[in-house]
């Protein structure tokens, strides 16, 4: 009995911590206007409390037991804050770990209790590099923001044991000071986050709508690192996408193109060519102009005379660009001509020890209600109330991100092909995994682009529903594929063989016209000279637009067919 009070001294700091990184993520979220399911918080929240309960009750000598229970606390929790490898991950979990020990000895024992230390850490390691970025300081996820959060938790816990030893006596309630933390926390994440996040632009009103003079409105899907064989309708093995097929098999109208390419491998030349109708070398939005890669802080400047959004908004159109890819928000004029410009704000995971505990042992578990990009339900909750909101023409080109790495299907798409669940299985694949390890990444890929096809299908009924099918061209494709070893590469940007350029491409027209079938090659260059064709837009870019009919003559069942019987073009 006698430990009972030692015991419950060492978990309390540790309940708090849990609260204090708890309040942070409440914070981030609610400024992002975004939530989490209640069975997200539910398991982390509880299996952190559970964590925090066992390691502040196990027995420990007196004086240093409540310092290294929290320090070993700290530990963990940079453990899970750390990114990259096992190395990157294990120094600032030592780092911490090692800071509070040696500074808590500082304290006289028995004067400070360690509650506003806990707090600290959050503050440190949570909120200052976040608020640093905001301002537009180089504080990039990596090595500078370990040693940031090092110097702010270093100095905090220095100042709390100066400040300690002045007290005497007279030390100000740990509690007290605790929430006085954990609410700047909460205000600095709120602050921080409102600073960096772009402001929604709202559409421009279209006065009299009878003067416009554009034509159809067009309804632009682009799957972000979809492979045309990723579909069941280019003949891939598993059924990956059955609700895109079903909607092509009862459609009268869809077109699907069996040989369509984009100008490009990876995805900020792929948009531009599709919002300029230029290649790479012509719109100057490729990786030469700034080493987007070298840096997080690089952009490229898109070079044309004119974009699609811009040309058709001169013909009355309302314009929207909705994207999951943030990448795509690092391209300077990327948003010419668009009235509303947008990234949905994704539910952020929460820092809490439980969620690194989750990613690493079953990643699919709730997969579908975080992640660092947003959900495909979400940017379709957007697409539908730009399409509600104002009149026709319209231009709506949405992104979605999931089959992009790392490949984390949600729980029930997650197993489909390659029957596990729970097991830690590669998120992405590397030219130097084993050939086995290579396709169990594929299958977690086609797991992938199963998950989004049903968030597909979803916005499919929706659009048909609102009547938006029946008025309007609905283009579906992609920016690029994905590859897995064929020509001994994998992910994308690395070289021009088909897994990586070829894309699908499936057109359905308003009623009363047909999109042309045919089995020759064609370009997202070409698919940009079109749309601006539909809005009356002549001689836009350098593709060659297609011709369209006022009667419709194809149908989709025909297309399909041609999918599986076309010949490799030479």
């Amino acid at each position: 009995m006698r430990d009972h009070p030692r015991r419950a001294a060492n978990v309390e700091p540790l309940v708090l911590c849990v609260a204090a990184l708890l309040l942070f993520d409440a914070g981030f979220n609610l400024a992002r206007g975004s939530t989490l399911p209640w069975r997200y918080w539910l398991l982390v929240v509880g299996a952190s409390l559970g964590l925090a309960a066992l390691l502040g009750a196990a027995r420990a000598k007196p004086g240093w037991g409540e310092g290294w229970g929290l320090a070993i606390w700290l530990g963990l929790e940079g453990l899970a804050w750390g990114e990259g490898t096992l190395l990157r991950q294990l120094l600032p979990a030592v780092a911490f770990a090692l800071l509070t020990g040696l500074l808590l000895g500082l304290q006289p024992r028995g004067r400070a209790r360690p509650l506003t230390v806990a707090c600290s850490f959050c503050l440190a390691t949570l909120v200052w590099p976040r608020l640093g970025n905001a301002l537009g300081l180089d504080v990039s996820r990596g090595a500078a923001e370990i040693l940031w959060a090092l110097a702010v938790f270093a100095g905090a816990l220095l100042l709390l044991s100066i400040w300690a030893r002045r007290a005497a006596g007279r030390v100000l309630g740990a509690g007290r000071v605790a929430v006085a933390v954990m609410l700047i926390a909460l205000l600095g994440t709120h602050l921080a986050y409102r600073r960096a996040r772009p402001e929604r632009v709202e559409p421009r009103e279209v006065a009299d709508v009878e003067a416009a003079v554009g034509g159809a409105s067009i309804i632009l899907l682009v799957l972000d690192t979809v492979r045309a064989d990723a579909l069941s309708l280019y003949g891939a093995p598993s059924d990956t996408t059955p609700h895109l097929r079903r909607f092509v098999d009862r459609s009268e109208r869809a077109v699907v193109y069996p040989w369509a390419f984009a100008p490009s491998n990876w995805t900020i030349p792929s948009h531009v060519s599709l919002f300029t109708g230029l290649l790479p070398s012509q719109h100057g939005a490729h990786e030469g102009t700034g080493g987007l890669r070298g840096s997080p802080f690089a952009v490229v400047q898109l070079e044309a005379e004119s974009t699609l959004a811009e040309a058709l908004s001169g013909r009355g159109y309302r314009t929207a660009f909705l994207t999951a890819n943030p990448t795509l928000l690092r391209v300077r004029g990327i948003g010419r001509g668009f009235d509303v410009l947008r990234q949905p704000s994704p539910p952020r995971p929460s820092s809490l020890l439980a969620e690194r505990l989750r990613t690493e042992l079953v990643p699919s578990l709730l997969a579908g209600a975080v992640g660092e990009t947003p959900k495909a339900s979400q940017v379709a909750d957007e697409l539908l109330e730009f399409l509600d909101r104002g009149p026709a023409p319209i231009l709506a080109v949405a992104n979605f991100m999931e089959p992009h790495t790392p490949y984390t299907p949600p729980w029930s798409e997650a197993g489909v092909f390659t029957g596990s669940r729970l097991l830690r299985e590669p998120s992405e694949a590397r030219v130097d995994d084993s050939p086995e390890s290579v396709a169990l990444a594929h299958q977690r890929y086609l797991e992938e682009v199963r998950a989004l096809d049903r968030q597909l299908g979803e916005l499919l009924e929706r659009l048909d529903r609102g009547g938006h099918l029946d008025s309007s061209w609905l283009v579906i494709t992609s920016d690029h594929g994905e590859a897995f070893m064929e020509h001994g590469s994998t992910n994308h940007g690395g070289d021009v063989y088909n897994e990586q350029v070829r894309v699908p491409l499936i057109v359905q027209p308003p009623r009363g016209f047909a999109a042309p079938a045919t089995d020759a090659p064609v370009s997202l260059v070409d698919l940009a000279t079109t749309m601006a064709a539909i809005g009356g837009v002549r001689d836009f870019g350098g593709g060659r637009g297609w011709s369209s009919s006022s009667s419709a003559t194809g149908t989709g069942a025909g297309a399909t067919a041609r999918v599986a019987t076309c010949r490799r073009p030479r």
